[in-house]
């Protein structure tokens, strides 16, 4: 179970133990939650999106591509499109608004346990708006081009940008060139607040560090 809100993690936990289901770890961050998916290889994941350091995007990302096996439910507050279209992309099993409530999160852990897909009403609505919007902008953008639009909504300079993502400056320039292109704005300053206003700015800022800590003796949920 992955989420840096305790509280939540409380909640699930205790939802997945009147259904008879174990947690045997927690974290709050990405990079912890990457090892002990690693690590462990658990049934479920349980995974929050906006995580310091690494976001829960990205975990699911890194571990699909290492090989896992195991499904992902993710309990997320971000609604915005490009978090929606990912999300689709990833082939993630379940996601529920964390506004949905206990029974609808009962009911979501129940089906991706049971190996079926799982959207609350309010998730399923929205992303198939998203996905069967043509204009939506994040059916336009790369994924390289929404996570540098991300860092350009903190009001990041380029050098700022290419050292945290490990690109040049001239490769984030290039792309910012793009960006003003692709969405019709004038200016860098309407570009910040248009990742501003369209949640792309909305997670933590991403560092592509890679942290040698050895992995904690436990890991995220297994189904028993």
């Amino acid at each position: 179970m992955v989420d840096d809100h305790e509280g939540i993690r409380d909640v699930i936990r205790q939802v997945l133990a009147d259904m008879h289901h174990q947690v045997f770890a927690e974290c709050g961050d990405g990079h912890q939650a990457l090892e002990l998916i690693r690590s462990h290889k658990p049934d479920l994941v349980v995974l929050d999106l906006a995580l310091p350091e690494l976001d829960g995007l990205e975990v699911a990302r890194q571990a699909r591509r290492d090989g896992f096996t195991g499904r992902f439910l993710v309990l997320t507050a971000q609604m915005q499109p490009h978090v929606l279209r990912r999300l689709h992309e990833l082939r993630i099993e379940g996601v529920i608004s964390k506004l949905a409530g206990i029974r609808v999160w009962r009911e979501g852990l129940q089906a991706v346990l049971s190996g079926k897909p799982y959207r609350c009403d309010h998730i399923s609505q929205a992303m198939t708006a998203i996905l069967t919007n043509p204009d939506c902008p994040s059916r336009i953008l790369s994924d390289r081009e929404i996570e540098i639009l991300g860092h350009i909504g903190h009001a990041l300079s380029n050098q700022e940008i290419g050292h945290r993502l490990h690109i040049s400056p001239h490769t984030v320039q290039a792309t910012r060139i793009k960006l003003l292109h692709k969405l019709n704005l004038p200016d860098t300053p309407n570009l910040v607040k248009f990742a501003q206003e369209q949640g792309y700015a909305a997670f933590p800022l991403s560092t592509r560090s890679v942290r040698n800590s050895p992995a904690p003796p436990d890991g995220p949920a297994r189904h028993e």
